[in-house]
């Protein structure tokens, strides 16, 4: 009788089979338990236990108890964001599976969450700089001004795409009066540094203003090695000698 009720007493109502039944490692079985039981030692139950501990969590100082430990700890949002955009990422293959017939391992799923994770870390940090900086009013300086009667002016830009490897151009013209005339863009099925891309977009640009019968232009760029490199009267002032391509295939001076 005392050993049917001593049973009685350990019966704790819960999932638990469905637990210890699953294919978890037993550490893990056994910590998911104690977590839901409260039985872990965080520092505030050390505490209540008669322990000698300070119970301020050791990242953040917060009182270290189990809901401050997997939910109220920064530490324990970040692990929690990257919880949400694997199930995202989950989501995401799901739609490729089921509309593209696009299957892939697991292990996909979660390296891409990461690398997801990763980028739009490092995009709300490089946002929080370009916030913190002290930008120079704006005045009539900044405004764009048109080219010169005669002249139309071709603005180049590149871009890279690490995720797709691959290395992209636009170029676009617009005349004296500041009218759009034509544009182009494509890609490279390759990986470039961003110097050598934005090199790499100014022959494009080149060869499609001279397929297009365009003599007196302005090439505007915003990548400063190439315009310089473009500038300098060496021979040869990259490994692919943009230079004497660009000169050769236009036959015009560069600004």
């Amino acid at each position: 009788m005392v050993r049917g009720g001593m049973f009685r007493l350990l019966m704790v109502e819960g999932p638990w089979l469905r637990l210890w039944n699953s294919s978890l490692p037993p550490k893990v079985k056994d910590f998911i338990w104690r977590c839901l039981r409260n039985f872990l030692p965080v520092l505030c139950r050390l505490a209540e236990k008669g322990s000698a501990v300070l119970v301020d969590c050791v990242r953040c100082g917060g009182n270290e108890e189990i809901d401050h430990v997997f939910l109220g700890c920064p530490l324990a949002a970040l692990v929690w964001s990257l919880v949400a955009v694997t199930l995202w990422s989950l989501w995401y293959f799901r739609n490729s599976a089921v509309w593209k017939a696009s299957f892939v391992p697991s292990q996909q799923v979660v390296s891409f969450a990461a690398s997801f994770m990763q980028d739009w870390a490092a995009s709300r940090s490089a946002y929080g700089r370009l916030k913190g900086l002290s930008l120079a009013p704006f005045s009539a300086a900044t405004v764009w001004s048109p080219p010169l009667a005669g002249l139309v002016e071709c603005n180049v830009d590149a871009a890279i795409g690490h995720t797709a490897r691959v290395s992209s151009f636009a170029a676009m013209v617009r005349n004296d009066y500041g009218d759009f005339v034509k544009a182009v863009s494509g890609c490279c099925s390759a990986m470039f540094s961003p110097c050598v891309a934005e090199a790499t977009s100014v022959r494009e640009a080149f060869s499609w203003l001279k397929v297009e019968s365009f003599d007196s232009v302005l090439v505007q760029m915003d990548c400063l090695d190439v315009c310089t490199a473009l500038q300098s009267p060496r021979e040869d002032c990259s490994e692919l000698q943009y230079r004497n391509f660009c000169h050769e295939l236009l036959g015009v001076r560069l600004w």
